[in-house]
């Protein structure tokens, strides 16, 4: 069984962070409580639903591929997650509906003169990149599994490899992706500061070496640095979002 983590430091609508919030994962359409596990694996089952996120707010657990609602409340606020879905981040293209005008007939084609747009959405479950020109034919995504990249892949997608460990790692100002092969099982133990909101989606792209990904390690500077309770090591295709807080002063790893 393949699972993903959802891992997030839960705040109120006010930014005040929910210190020991009870997290509740149900599953959307039944509303039954969701099965969740401690691990990749899936060898530790969370008994507990809810269970309790730390005193800084972090809650982190793994499910099976589909879509959740996660509520995180103490006795003064509640934070709810709608829709969240779990899934693998493969590149590649969605499938797409279009508003047809002349001859458009080829599904997604970003070059298409005739397209007046293309509305973007996944049908299988999986988070997408798409990658498309903007000036020429207007992408909307209706789905939150795909993210559009204007343009080429050039400048969006940054490339990376490297062995044992890397510090202080610079993402470039406009890249969304960084796809990482290691040439051996490398860790990463910051990305180097950058504008608040910054999201990035990290990816490994080797079958057999691992890409780990380290917990407030001390190897970077400290506004380099990923927030998160504990380092996450990614296997072939996995992968992770994190975004740059100017306010933290730190990456934050988010679902």
């Amino acid at each position: 069984m393949t699972l993903h983590v959802w891992q997030h430091t839960v705040s109120d609508e006010n930014g005040n962070v929910i210190a020991g919030g009870m997290v509740e994962v149900k599953l959307v359409g039944t509303g039954a409580l969701a099965s969740i596990y401690s691990d990749a694996a899936g060898s530790t089952p969370i008994v507990d639903n809810p269970f309790a996120a730390d005193e800084n707010g972090f809650a982190r657990f793994y499910a099976a591929a589909g879509v959740y609602r996660i509520s995180v409340s103490d006795d003064f606020t509640e934070q709810v997650y709608e829709d969240v879905e779990l899934g693998t981040i493969l590149s590649g293209v969605a499938t797409a509906t279009y508003t047809q005008l002349a001859d458009q007939t080829n599904g997604i084609n970003a070059n298409n003169k005739y397209a007046h747009k293309i509305v973007l959405n996944s049908t299988d479950g999986r988070l997408y990149r798409a990658v498309g020109v903007l000036a020429v034919s207007p992408w909307i995504s209706m789905d939150s599994r795909v993210v559009i990249v204007p343009g080429s892949d050039t400048g969006n997608v940054q490339t990376a490899a490297g062995t044992g460990t890397v510090n202080d790692y610079a993402i470039n100002t406009y890249t969304r992706f960084l796809d990482v092969t290691p040439t051996g099982d490398v860790t990463y133990t910051g990305f180097g500061a950058s504008y608040d909101g910054h999201e990035v989606i990290v990816t490994n792209r080797h079958a057999t070496f691992l890409l780990i990904i380290a917990a407030n390690n001390v190897g970077s500077d400290a506004a380099a640095r990923v927030r998160m309770a504990s380092d996450i090591a990614l296997t072939a295709d996995g992968a992770m979002r994190i975004q740059y807080s100017t306010g933290l002063s730190q990456w934050v790893a988010t679902p």
